[in-house]
């Protein structure tokens, strides 16, 4: 399994949607984190698939590589 420096390096020079994809799985579970500690903010008709569809997480990773930046885990 390649690191996560190494994955959005090599993401960034390349833009590979494979590439992001794999990014954008590997900050599932922090999302995940982050909407069960707001559990109390999130509307009741809201689902966890909802918070966490991929287009939000693959918008975040793409704004960040066209800054040149990474998100750290």
């Amino acid at each position: 399994m390649i690191s996560h420096e190494a994955l959005w390096q090599e993401f960034l020079a390349s833009r590979d949607k494979a590439l992001r994809e794999q990014i954008a799985v590997q900050y599932g579970p922090l999302v995940r984190y982050v909407i069960n500690s707001m559990s109390m903010m999130v509307p009741p008709l809201s689902t966890m698939d909802d918070a966490l569809r991929a287009h939000e997480i693959v918008s975040a990773i793409e704004r960040a590589a066209d800054t040149g930046h990474t998100i750290s885990l």
